[in-house]
């Protein structure tokens, strides 16, 4: 099973990140989220953390795929897999 989510183009902190996962299920057992990251997307590390955090962590994703997202973008949430021991469970898609 899968699940899209489709980033805002201003993230901004974690309680944007929770509006946004919002509109998936409580447990994400076997799912693979997938997150398409507008071009010119601006996202604070809060938002990032919280979402690596909350889908994979809180609610137990098997991965999450990242399409289309910046160096910038792409480094935060590299460091913040790597500091929650999840570095395994992230992929990145697309041109970066």
């Amino acid at each position: 099973m899968n699940a899209e989510l489709v980033a805002p183009r201003r993230m901004k902190g974690r309680d944007q990140a929770d509006q946004l996962l919002s509109a998936l299920p409580d447990r994400l057992d076997g799912v693979v989220v997938r997150l398409d990251v507008p071009d010119g997307a601006l996202p604070t590390p809060s938002f990032l953390d919280q979402l690596v955090e909350i889908v994979l962590l809180a609610r137990g994703a098997e991965r999450l795929v990242v399409a289309r997202a910046s160096d910038f973008t792409a480094s935060i949430l590299e460091a913040s897999a790597v500091d929650h021991g999840v570095a395994d469970q992230v992929e990145f898609i697309g041109p970066a």
